[in-house]
C-alpha cells in the first residue's frame, strides 16, 4: 500500500467520523428534551435509591424543567428494570406520614420546575426484573399528556444515600 493511499484512507475515515458526530449529538439531544413552542422541557438529576426491602423496591427522584409557555403533564414513568413504576406523594395527616399514589397526571405550569424529593413527590419502583446495583444507571422513560416521551438515565444509589438537592428556583410546580 502506498504512503499516499494510506494518508488518503486515514483522511477519509477522519472526515467520515467528523461528519457523523453532529448527527449523533443531535439525535442524543432529542432523547432528553422536548421543544414545544418557544421553550423546552427537560429532565435532570434522575436518581434511584435502593431500599433494604427483600422485595427489591426503590424510590426515584428527578427534576423536570418546563421552560415552555404552556403547562405540561406527566402521565407515566417506565423502566425495563422494574415491572411497576408509579408516582407517589408523601403527606402528613394528623401527625401520621403516609405515602399515597398520585392518580392524576402531574401538571407542571409554564416556566417552572417540578422537583421530586424525599418527603414529597417520588417514584415507587417495584417488582425488579433484573439486578439493580448501586453506581449503575437505569433507563427511565417519562410520558407526557401530549403523547411525547423523554428518556433519561437515572443513577442508582445505595440504601442510606440521599439524593442530591438540586433545587434551582422558587417556582416548584405544585400538583393540581
Amino acid at each position: 500500500m502506498s504512503k499516499n493511499h494510506l494518508i488518503g484512507t486515514r483522511l477519509w475515515i477522519f472526515f467520515t467520523i467528523a461528519c457523523m458526530a453532529p448527527v449523533s449529538i443531535s439525535a442524543q439531544e432529542k432523547a432528553d428534551h422536548i421543544t414545544e413552542g418557544t421553550g423546552t422541557v427537560w429532565i435532570e438529576h434522575a436518581e434511584i435509591v435502593l431500599s433494604p426491602s427483600p422485595a427489591g423496591m426503590a424510590a426515584g427522584y428527578l427534576t423536570v424543567f418546563n421552560d415552555t409557555d404552556e403547562e405540561v403533564a406527566i402521565t407515566s414513568v417506565a423502566t425495563p428494570s422494574f415491572g411497576d413504576v408509579s408516582l407517589h406523594r408523601t403527606e402528613t395527616e394528623d401527625g401520621i406520614v403516609r405515602m399515597r399514589p398520585v392518580g392524576d397526571p402531574v401538571r407542571i405550569p409554564q416556566s417552572t420546575e417540578f422537583v421530586m424529593k424525599p418527603g414529597g413527590f417520588h417514584l415507587m419502583l417495584m417488582q425488579p426484573v433484573s439486578e439493580v446495583v448501586p453506581g449503575k444507571y437505569l433507563n427511565l422513560e417519562v410520558g407526557f399528556a401530549d403523547g411525547s416521551t423523554l428518556a433519561v438515565n437515572a443513577e442508582v444509589l445505595a440504601f442510606g444515600q440521599r439524593p442530591a438537592d438540586h433545587h434551582h428556583g422558587e417556582d416548584d410546580a405544585a400538583m393540581r
